[in-house]
């Protein structure tokens, strides 16, 4: 019984992995990457969009996964949250560390993305709370991104890719047992839920690009969007400090 066990599970992992990150775009179209969970009414009674916030220790748990490895994969990098579902231009948004009365604003990096900070508050009760809603039936975590100051824009460093999938991981184990019992029992084969995943549907431009470009030092490489699996993060035969891009017909996509 136990040998049926793991072999259904082998044949299950890309299965159980689609089921865990919820939603994965196609490597050739702008990056899907998402994490959450549907919400459900009462029954008769329509779905209410849910306020935008998150515990505080949820996103803790990424800050400190990235912490803990960011002098091995990515030195000289800064951890943002980019807001999920809201447009990456959009103004509008604040996003305030809020324990009981007090609420502290946390630093905005860009219209849309922000950083941490525990503003010296206690986590247990603490969340992060922006001022809109999900829309309705889903909730979704924040996206995790790393980005070496050294890299220019348009441009992907592996090793930053790496260190956010790790991130966004541990934020995602923060969600209870079903999650740990998953990425837990896929570990006793080897599975690692980051290695399986793509550059292309973590972190990509928002445009349409057919061809991914990775030069790591002396060593060039052009693969077709189109590839099944192209350039997975646990493809050892590319560096921490390749850079990926990406081009639409011959143009670079920033």
């Amino acid at each position: 019984m136990l040998a049926y066990f793991y072999f259904s599970l082998a044949i299950m992992r890309p299965l159980i992995l689609l089921g865990l990150l919820a939603t994965l775009a196609p490597a050739h179209a702008q990056s899907g990457f998402a994490i959450g969970h549907a919400t459900f009414a009462s029954k008769g009674q329509p779905l209410s969009a849910q306020p935008m916030a998150w515990r505080y220790d949820t996103l803790a748990a990424a800050q400190d996964a990235f912490d803990r490895q960011a002098t091995r994969l990515a030195p000289n990098s800064l951890l943002t949250f980019r807001l999920p579902q809201v447009d990456a231009g959009d103004t509008t948004s604040l996003v305030e560390l809020v324990q009981g009365s007090e609420r502290t604003p946390l630093p905005m990096v860009a219209p849309a993305a922000f950083l941490l900070a525990s503003a010296g508050m206690g986590a247990d009760a603490a969340r992060v709370v922006v001022n809109r809603d999900f829309p309705p039936g889903v909730v979704h975590h924040p996206k995790v991104r790393v980005r070496s100051h050294d890299v220019p824009p348009g441009v992907v460093r592996m090793g930053d890719v790496r260190l956010a999938c790790q991130a966004q991981m541990a934020m995602a184990k923060t969600e209870g047992f079903k999650v740990h019992a998953v990425l837990g029992a896929a570990s006793l084969l080897g599975f690692d839920a980051c290695n399986k995943m793509t550059v292309a549907s973590f972190d990509a431009p928002g445009r349409a690009f057919d061809t991914i470009v990775i030069d790591d030092g002396d060593r060039h490489a052009r693969l077709a969007a189109s590839t099944p699996d192209a350039l997975t993060l646990g493809d050892k035969r590319w560096s921490d400090n390749a850079r990926i891009s990406f081009t639409w017909q011959g143009q670079a996509v920033r």
